[in-house]
């Protein structure tokens, strides 16, 4: 290797070579001609730099869709729906190479020769790249995640059932070619865990033994109207052997792996850093950041009270939530209860002028897969912004497992209270990762459809619970602003936890009580929440990602004043994509300036 990701943050700090067209007035130095056939000169070689870069975009682009075949499929790209995730070390040191190469060239363009679409593509590539070197050579997840196997394979199938962008039957084959890859990808990730954290060891154990009943029940059924009989037993044959293979890899996790998973799985302050400043564009001092983080969780707490007082003077904030969490709707009332919703909450944006829905097609709601039971509450599932067949978008829910205990229901039903469900919703469909996500069919580029920031969606999505209520969604009912405030406290704990568990030595347990005592959740909810955190270091990006939206928000309304508009700012910013929020700054505001 050239150089260690270690030392990007110095190796990639280069400069771009002086341009060789005068500047305006001047003459060139190849030639006596008046300053007109300068400036033809410097438009020929504008149209070569933008040449040579839309080249290298193209062969970023192709690398990453035939490097990670299932995010292809994700994407609306059905080329490599056959093909599953090459997880050898022969592949990873051979992607490294790739990526190194290709980040040279990319070096070699001046990126202010090119036009501003361009520009912007090549500032998000040159942090798309350090970001993949750096989980490729320093983070290496899959020798402390034991279930990074498990998300390879499953992610790949579930996107080949989950979407009907091809008859049954042909994709059912591309199942079929998935399946008898997938045996050999357990095996690399049993060699490749030579450093096993506990707790991520423990969730994917669990996982793991959920996604079991994925293969049994879901997938088959996915497939019913097949008739094919020849493709069917081929199919049940390789689904066999990969459930086999599931429960080998499940009891080698809980026999083998568990009693020697005694590594850290914190990350670490360095990794931390580089990880925020070529995955979102912030490059400040963790302290700062820290700072800034429990400044945010304290604004929100006070203002938590404030509206808890509104509500009821005469009991504690975290009374008057316990007392409002129990209006939810019943575990059986649940989706259609949240799809009704979600039409007023359209219907808000389109008569407050809030952002342009760039579709009629609505999401649809549904219960959470069980392979992603886990970790997450609900999320959005949309359709690649390549996808012109299988345009269906879901909106998963969480629904409580038959095997819990009356108490456990109950305190999984009290997180979608109307009130809680409201702003989820909010969050994941209506303004938010929804609508982002059908914007990303009209990106500009193939590149600013694919790659983006973490901050950037989720940030944007968190952004927008906050935006309901300054735009007086529910503002004769304050138990929507508590349901807000609720959730806003929620992310601004994973905030404080994720750089508390990676860079300060915070336990899990600790995080726990962080969720319990400051996001007001229940224990199992808690719990559940700070384990996230150990295998997604960087959940920090919700409330960051708010912040660096707000500021931009902030900045621009100070620059346009009188001319500023919500709905406009609201599109522009979807309309780019979803690069790190500090590069849409300089294309925005004409600077980058002060990002929070």
């Amino acid at each position: 290797m050239a150089v260690s990701c270690l030392t990007l943050s110095v190796s990639l700090c280069y400069h771009y070579p002086e341009p060789t067209a005068p500047e305006r007035g001047q003459t060139c130095g190849h030639c006596t001609f008046a300053s007109a056939e300068c400036r033809n000169r410097r438009l020929r070689m504008t149209n070569n730099w933008n040449e040579r870069w839309d080249a290298l975009a193209d062969r970023l682009a192709q690398m990453t869709l035939e490097r990670y075949p299932e995010m292809a499929t994700y994407l609306g790209v059905h080329t490599y729906d056959h093909h599953v995730y090459d997880n050898s070390e022969t592949a990873r040191v051979a992607e490294i190479r790739a990526l190194y190469s290709l980040l040279r060239e990319i070096q070699s363009i001046p990126r202010e020769q090119l036009s501003p679409e361009r520009a912007l593509d090549h500032a998000l590539a040159e942090s798309e790249i350090p970001h993949r070197l750096i989980d490729l050579e320093a983070w290496r997840s899959w020798t402390h995640d034991p279930d990074v196997p498990n998300s390879i394979v499953v992610g790949g199938v579930f996107a080949l059932a989950k979407r009907s962008f091809a008859p049954p039957e042909e994709r059912l084959k591309a199942v079929i070619s998935r399946l008898k890859q997938a045996p050999v990808v357990f095996e690399h990730a049993r060699r490749q865990l030579s450093e096993p954290a506990r707790v991520p060891t423990e969730i994917a154990i669990q996982q793991v033994k959920a996604t079991i009943g994925f293969f049994e029940q879901s997938l088959p059924a996915a497939f019913r109207e097949v008739t094919d009989t020849k493709l069917w037993n081929e199919f049940e044959e390789a689904n066999r052997a990969v459930i086999d293979t599931y429960r080998a890899y499940a009891a080698w996790l809980e026999e083998e792996l568990l009693p020697r998973a005694q590594h850290p799985f914190a990350i670490g302050e360095r990794l931390y850093s580089l990880r925020l400043k070529w995955g979102e564009g912030v490059e400040m001092p963790l302290d700062k950041l820290i700072d800034i983080g429990k400044r945010e969780l304290q604004r929100l707490q006070e203002e938590f009270t404030k509206t808890a007082a509104r509500i009821d003077a005469t009991r504690s904030p975290r009374e008057v939530f316990d007392e409002m969490a129990k209006d939810h709707p019943a575990a059986d009332q649940l989706i259609p209860f949240t799809q009704q919703m979600l039409e007023e909450l359209r219907q808000f944006c389109i008569d407050r002028e809030v952002v342009t829905i760039p579709s009629d097609v609505r999401c649809r709601v549904e219960e959470t897969p069980e392979f992603m039971r886990e970790l997450t509450f609900a999320s959005m599932d949309t359709p690649g912004p390549f996808e012109e067949v299988a345009t269906e978008a879901f909106y998963n829910i969480t629904l409580p497992a038959p095997d819990w205990s009356p108490e456990d229901v109950e305190g999984h039903l009290r997180a979608f209270n109307r009130y809680n469900l409201t702003a989820i919703s909010i969050h994941e469909a209506y303004p938010g990762h929804y609508v982002q996500f059908l914007w990303l069919k009209h990106a500009p580029t193939r590149l600013r459809k694919m790659l983006g920031s973490y901050s950037n969606a989720e940030g944007w999505a968190h952004y927008c619970e906050e935006l309901f209520m300054e735009l007086g969604y529910k503002a004769e009912d304050p138990r929507y602003r508590l349901a807000q405030l609720h959730e806003a406290l929620l992310r601004a704990c994973r905030y404080v936890a994720g750089f508390g568990m990676h860079t300060q030595g915070m336990s899990v347990d600790e995080a726990k009580q962080l969720f319990v005592e400051q996001a007001h959740m229940e224990p199992i909810n808690a719990e559940r929440e700070a384990k996230r955190g150990t295998v997604d270091p960087m959940y920090c990006n919700y409330t960051l990602g708010k912040l660096l939206l707000l500021k931009l928000r902030e900045d621009l309304k100070r620059k346009q004043g009188a001319a500023f508009n919500l709905r406009q700012f609201h599109d522009n910013y979807l309309k780019a994509g979803f690069p790190p929020i500090p590069l849409l700054r300089e294309q925005m505001l004409g600077e980058v300036g002060e990002v929070l």
